[in-house]
């Protein structure tokens, strides 16, 4: 909580992802009519270059020691397996839900964003005063 002084976000080009949600626990965010904003979404990425090691004869040596059953799921130097690839989703829905409560929790009635707009969609500055 902060004090009787209004807490104020001016976004002059971009606040997406992160930064608004960070943006999100002011009163009012102020916006150029080319700002950037939304991008409410989450995203993970990742890449697998087992295969290329493979086609090219190198031998991974660092011998990788894990405990517990996932500590190793996204390893780009093994393949990618079922159940690393569901427990990284679920991560990242269950992130995305946090993220979608937060936006609404901080900004409440003065969200701009419409329905299908809090999936990740990113928007002009005009355009979040307009709606």
């Amino acid at each position: 909580e902060h004090s009787q002084v209004p807490l104020l976000c001016f976004v002059e080009d971009h606040c997406c992802s992160g930064a608004y949600f960070v943006a999100c626990a002011c009163d009012e965010i102020l916006v150029d009519e080319v700002s950037v904003l939304g991008s409410i979404g989450v995203i993970t990425e990742s890449f697998g270059i087992d295969q290329a090691l493979e086609n090219l004869g190198v031998d991974r040596r660092v011998q990788t020691n894990t405990a517990g059953r996932w500590k190793g799921a996204n390893d780009p130097f093994s393949k990618e397996t079922l159940d690393g690839r569901a427990q990284t989703q679920f991560l990242l829905d269950r992130t995305f839900s946090h993220f979608e409560e937060s936006v609404r929790a901080g900004r409440g009635d003065r969200l701009m964003f419409t329905e299908a707009k809090l999936e990740a969609k990113m928007l002009l500055g005009e355009t979040t005063v307009s709606e």
